[in-house]
């Protein structure tokens, strides 16, 4: 505003002098007020303020509810059936069985292995075939019967020790065998065989096996050998 006031009346406008004179100090007067007036300074622009970045969680879709309630009942009855099936047939490697021809006993001291009896039956002698094992801390002597009909010959267990009913040693020799002299019952029926120590008597039924294949070697003692039946389809 100082410098735009610095104006000649019109009267003194076609003087040159005044006119040199009022360029001149319009100059000055810009000169002066521009070092006069305060430095302005541009200052940068602060820099946007950060923002952390933020993960949003990830969320999957439920199941709805009836096809959910659906499956947890598709998981109970299938635990159901097979516990079931499980109760109605027990697993064959849980049932006790004998891997032999012959019959086992548990007894507190005196135990029985593949009792069995060997024989052509119908009258002939038979061998009683087993093994006992005596897991007692004393020796155990057994008395034995078949059919009601008691043998002569007891058997003599040690302590810890194995002895079997046909004779037959650990080492394969023959001993003396456990021998009924006449058997009515055939081959394929059973005989009551009873085993006594004093302390506990024990009992089972026994099956009568033919002294044929892996009992052949009593055929002498069980009525002889087994002849073996004529082909079928023969010429005539």
């Amino acid at each position: 505003m100082l410098v735009r006031d610095l104006t000649i009346p019109p009267r003194y406008a076609a003087d040159p002098l005044l006119r040199a004179l009022q360029g001149a100090l319009r100059g000055h007067l810009r000169t002066l007020v521009a070092r006069l007036s305060p430095q302005v300074t541009r200052r940068a622009a602060p820099p946007p303020p950060r923002v952390a970045a933020r993960l949003c969680p990830v969320t999957t879709a439920s199941a709805p509810r009836p096809r959910r309630a659906a499956v947890l009942v598709a998981a109970a009855v299938s635990a159901m059936t097979l516990t079931g099936c499980s109760l109605n047939s027990p697993t064959t490697t849980l049932l006790r069985y004998a891997p032999a021809d012959g019959v086992e006993i548990d007894g507190e001291d005196l135990v029985v292995r593949d009792l069995l009896v060997v024989s052509n039956g119908d009258g002939s002698p038979a061998v009683v075939s087993g093994s006992l094992v005596n897991r007692g801390d004393e020796p155990l002597t057994v008395s034995v019967t078949a059919n009601g009909e008691p043998l002569s010959q007891e058997i003599t267990v040690d302590p810890g020790g194995r002895t079997r009913l046909d004779g037959v040693a650990p080492d394969g020799s023959q001993g003396e065998r456990l021998v009924l002299p006449a058997l009515d019952s055939p081959a394929g029926q059973s005989v009551e065989i009873r085993l006594s120590t004093g302390s506990e008597t024990l009992s089972a039924n026994a099956p009568v096996l033919l002294p044929h294949g892996p009992y052949e070697g009593f055929a002498d003692d069980a009525g002889g050998t087994v002849e073996p039946h004529p082909e079928s389809g023969s010429d005539h």
